[in-house]
């Protein structure tokens, strides 16, 4: 089992390419990262101490971890033993993690911050994020609000919806990927920020792709009715 802290988390994410990790990305990577090591076991999380080059080469203002200003992943750093080296050779010490965060869906942990944001603007996401999902800042996604109506956003949904039935599921759903395949129910698609705004919007869970929260669903009705 590999022991990584913050900086372990923080050096490898700036190898993968974001030159800045505000808390969200952060936090949301960590905790993929924790649901996947439950079953994996491969990673100890341990916040020690930072290490004088961590400090040295990285600042952090409080929300975000960039490197400082003048340096590069290719800037090259004191000689080890007669050898030069870059920073990205130093920060490319933990292989395992690296190999772990390169299996990553970064796209879907990128549209979580952006739901998690109210007005979410470009100066809050770096370059590779933005090259991940570039359709964030095009207003091309049509999502049903809370009252049931249809705006603009230029977030696409998590979840998928029968605007007829008054259902909604996962994207990946296998019964509603399958009629619509069939040509059915095209014309009542509709689609979601989050679930809350599905529920509120008068929806029930799909109870196929949803079916833990389809049985709550039908068990809050029963008790309803009686």
């Amino acid at each position: 089992m590999e022991v990584i802290n913050t900086e372990a988390l923080v050096s490898s994410l700036l190898v993968m390419g974001f030159d800045k990790i505000d808390s969200l990305l952060y936090v949301y990577t960590l905790g993929q990262l924790t649901i996947d090591n439950t079953k994996t076991k491969d990673f100890s999380f341990q916040d020690q101490e930072i290490s004088p080059d961590f400090e040295k080469y990285i600042e952090f203002d409080g929300s975000v971890y960039r490197l400082k200003e003048g340096y590069t992943l290719d800037t090259n750093i004191s000689p080890i033993n007669g050898h030069t080296y870059t920073l990205r050779d130093r920060f490319q010490s933990h292989k395992k993690l690296l190999e772990y965060l390169s299996t990553v869906d970064f796209k879907s942990i990128v549209l979580k911050k952006a739901n998690n944001m109210l007005a979410p603007e470009k100066e809050f996401f770096c370059d590779k994020e933005l090259e991940l999902v570039p359709e964030l800042f095009s207003p091309k996604y049509k999502l049903m609000n809370k009252e049931g109506k249809i705006e603009y956003s230029t977030i696409p949904g998590t979840l998928g919806g029968n605007r007829k039935l008054k259902i909604y599921g996962r994207l990946d759903c296998r019964s509603a990927n399958r009629w619509l395949k069939k040509g059915y129910y095209k014309n009542e698609r509709v689609f979601f920020a989050d679930e809350e705004t599905a529920i509120a919007a008068g929806y029930r869970p799909c109870a196929v792709c949803m079916r833990k929260k389809y049985n709550e669903w039908k068990q809050k009705a029963k008790t309803t009715l009686q």
